[in-house]
C-alpha cells in the first residue's frame, strides 16, 4: 500500500508516520505534503501512485478540500483535523474514507485502515467476478 501524507504540522507527521509503520509494516510513506499547492502538484505529476491519501484539512495556504477543486484525487481519503465542523464537508467527498480528530488515537487510524482494506479486498472481489 502506498500512502501519501498531506499535513502542516510536523508533530503530527511524525506521529501519523510512527502509527502507519506498527500498523501497517508493509505499507510505503511515498510523499508528505504541507500545503495546497504542494499537494495539487504531487497529486498531478504522480496521478496513479497513491493507494490512500490521509489528509489534514487544515494546511498553510488553505484548506485541503481546495485540492479536490484543483486536481483529481483518485484513492481514498481519511481525513486528519482538530475541528469538527468540517466532518459534513469531508464525507460529502465521494473518496471520504475516515474523519479522525487531532490527537490521532492508534484505535482510530487501526479502524480506518480496516475500512480501507475491506474496501479494497471487495473492490478486488467485485473485479474478480466480472473478469
Amino acid at each position: 500500500m502506498n500512502i501519501l501524507i498531506i499535513e502542516d504540522e510536523q508533530l503530527a507527521v511524525y506521529m501519523v508516520s510512527q502509527q502507519l509503520r506498527r500498523l501497517k509494516p508493509n505499507a510505503q510513506i511515498i510523499g508528505i505534503k504541507d500545503s495546497v499547492a504542494s499537494s495539487v502538484e504531487w497529486l498531478t505529476e504522480h496521478a496513479a501512485a497513491p493507494d490512500l491519501i490521509i489528509m489534514d484539512i487544515g494546511l498553510a495556504d488553505g484548506q485541503s478540500f481546495d485540492i479536490f477543486d484543483q486536481t483529481s484525487v483518485k484513492c481514498p481519503v481519511i481525513f486528519l483535523t482538530s475541528h469538527e465542523e468540517y466532518a459534513l464537508k469531508a464525507f460529502a467527498l465521494k473518496n471520504s474514507l475516515g474523519y479522525l480528530l487531532k490527537p490521532v488515537k492508534k484505535e482510530e487510524l487501526e479502524a480506518a485502515l480496516a475500512k480501507f482494506d475491506h474496501m479494497m479486498e471487495f473492490f478486488k472481489y467485485r473485479q474478480d467476478v466480472i473478469v
